[in-house]
């Protein structure tokens, strides 16, 4: 009896412990997959199962996002320095027919600096009929080369011989002078390449600009809408500014070629000095006079700007007395600054060659001359000037003439009470397109 409760309490106990498990310990013998769950093990987490026990491990990997940034490198460059070398009025006929180079004996010579700059006063062609003029003049074809070889860079055709043998011979002169990559400016093939703006770019430096114009107007000189010809800076003045304005808007340096003054005049008049301020006005870094075929004062503004009245005679037979000495004027520059000038005497030997002044009263007179001593200077014969010569604190000299290409330094440059002081900015005016009608000028044509 009494072990038939035993088992009876043992079959219930094993019972109890049957439906528990049945109930709590698994499914209870219902498939997972009808129960509408998944199990899946969590990302990150990694499940492993044994037949005694089940031990559940989690580990988490957690993903930070980046925060480093792209480097950006910048790159400051030094400051660029860099020259400009300018002489005067060039003309090639006697020395290219005599297979002279003119430039050969130069101190400095053109081609040290980083651009070089003339006014060419001839065409260069042998084609072509003379103008009805006292006095024409004309080049070999050849003479492109030499200018190139010598290491000129842009010239000025804007004055009163680029058409001393008509269209064709300035048409043959722009063709050989593109040829061996010489710029031309102040002339074109008709009056908006005449009076169009050339840009030079330094090697890592700035740009430069050049314009140029004459003062000096023979009849049917005027580049037109069809016509090539030279741009006018009397009749056509406000274009002209107009030119230097637009250049100043585009470079970051502006040198302005201008053919005008009274010839053997070795003081500027009134009327280059008008010009010269509203030029400055208008935008313009740098002016390079022309025509007077004498040296006239070079004036430093002081503030990087600068006027050169006239590069006299540069390559020009045959000259002689205050006519026959020339400079090699030498313009230093940082950047779109100007911080230094110096001038280079010369004196015009014949048969053609401009040679260092290195002493004596020639080279006396030319220093004069440039530093604003310079009426007393005027040819024999010439009238008195009526314009005041400027007032100059010191022209810069050298002890002796340079014998490397480098150029050499001065302390201080010429300054002057007189300078134009106008400082507006350019404006973006547009310059007109049709010309007015050039006038016949008197006087020595050179």
């Amino acid at each position: 009896m009494l072990a038939t409760v035993r088992v009876k309490v043992l079959a219930a106990v094993l019972l109890i412990v049957a439906v528990f498990f049945g109930v709590f310990g698994g499914t209870g013998g219902i498939d997972p997959s009808e129960t509408g769950f998944r199990q899946v093990a969590p990302v990150g987490e990694t499940t492993t199962t044994t037949t005694t026990s089940t031990t559940t491990t989690t580990s988490t990997t957690t993903t930070t996002p980046s925060t480093t940034q792209p480097t950006t490198t910048t790159t400051t460059l030094p400051p660029r320095e860099w020259t400009l070398l300018a002489g005067g009025d060039v003309l090639m006929e006697r020395p290219e027919s005599g297979g002279i180079d003119p430039f050969a004996s130069l101190e400095p010579m053109l081609a040290s600096a980083d651009m070089a700059f003339v006014n060419l006063e001839t065409p260069i062609s042998e084609r072509g009929s003379a103008a009805s003029k006292t006095v024409v003049f004309r080049s070999p074809l050849t003479a492109a080369q030499t200018i190139a070889d010598a290491g000129i860079d842009i010239v000025s055709m804007a004055n009163n011989h680029a058409r001393d043998y008509g269209e064709v011979g300035l048409t043959d002169s722009l063709d050989a002078l593109a040829a061996v990559g010489v710029v031309v400016v102040g002339a074109g093939l008709d009056d908006t390449e005449a009076f169009a703006h050339r840009i030079i770019q330094v090697p890592d430096g700035p740009v430069v600009a050049f314009v140029a114009a004459t003062h000096i107007q023979p009849y049917g000189f005027g580049a037109g809408e069809d016509r090539p010809g030279v741009a006018l800076a009397r009749t056509e003045e406000e274009r002209f500014l107009d030119s230097v304005r637009t250049a100043a808007e585009a470079a970051d340096v502006v040198v302005v070629s201008v053919h005008w003054g009274d010839e053997y005049e070795t003081c500027q008049v009134a009327k280059q000095e008008n010009l010269a301020e509203k030029l400055f006005a208008a935008g313009a870094t740098i002016i390079l006079g022309h025509h007077p075929h004498v040296l006239q004062p070079i004036i430093d503004l002081g503030d990087g700007r600068l006027v050169a009245y006239s590069l006299g005679n540069f390559v020009f037979p045959p000259r002689n007395n205050v006519a026959a000495e020339t400079v090699v004027l030498e313009l230093r520059f940082v950047d779109d600054q100007m911080v230094g000038w110096d001038f280079h005497p010369h004196v015009y030997t014949d048969p053609g060659l401009p040679k260092p002044l290195t002493e004596g009263s020639r080279r006396d007179r030319v220093v004069d001359v440039v530093g604003g001593d310079c009426a007393r200077h005027d040819p024999p014969g010439r009238p008195t000037t009526t314009t005041a010569a400027p007032t100059t604190t010191a022209a810069p000299t050298t002890t002796a003439a340079p014998t490397t290409t480098a150029a050499p330094t001065t302390t201080a440059a010429p300054t002057t009470t007189a300078a134009p002081t106008t400082t507006a900015a350019p404006t973006s005016t547009v310059a007109p397109t049709t010309p007015a009608a050039p006038t016949t000028t008197t006087g020595d044509p050179g």
